[in-house]
């Protein structure tokens, strides 16, 4: 096994503690660096918006497809959306906001009315119990026909 001189592991020492102070430094900025982009990615309005947008579209399409619990959340998840923009944005496009926030008030009602409806109309259909008819009572009756 060779052996290497103590002035050697004094040079090399510096060296390796260099690359890992390094790397943890890199490692350091990529990670602030990461958080700072989906932190600024979380808050910006026009992402909270366009998340509420397509969520109110998925809403509709299911709400089409006569699938209106999962519509109904859908619509209840962009109205969450669009308050969360109204907190934390309340100057950012805010007739566009309230308009958004119209309609998808419109789908949440709309779906709730036609899952009533479909719920009543489900409670309606349940079959009658089957009544045997009964014989006529008079003697002088007699089936139609020859």
């Amino acid at each position: 096994m060779e052996r290497k001189s103590a002035r050697s592991w004094i040079v090399m020492m510096p060296r390796h503690r260099t690359r890992r102070a390094f790397a943890a430094l890199l490692a350091l900025f990529f990670f602030l660096g990461v958080t700072h982009v989906l932190v600024g990615q979380q808050d910006d309005p026009s992402e909270i918006f366009l998340k509420a947008y397509l969520s109110a579209q998925q809403g509709e399409k299911l709400e089409h497809e006569n699938r209106f619990n999962t519509a109904l959340a859908k619509y209840r998840f962009a109205g969450s959306l669009i308050a969360q923009l109204r907190r934390s944005h309340p100057g950012w496009q805010s007739a566009i906001v309230e308009y958004r926030g119209r309609k998808i008030s419109e789908g949440i009602l709309r779906t709730q009315a036609r899952m009533t409806k479909q719920n009543a109309l489900g409670a309606s259909a349940n079959p009658l119990p089957e009544i045997a008819p009964s014989l006529p009572e008079s003697e002088d009756w007699s089936e139609p026909g020859p």
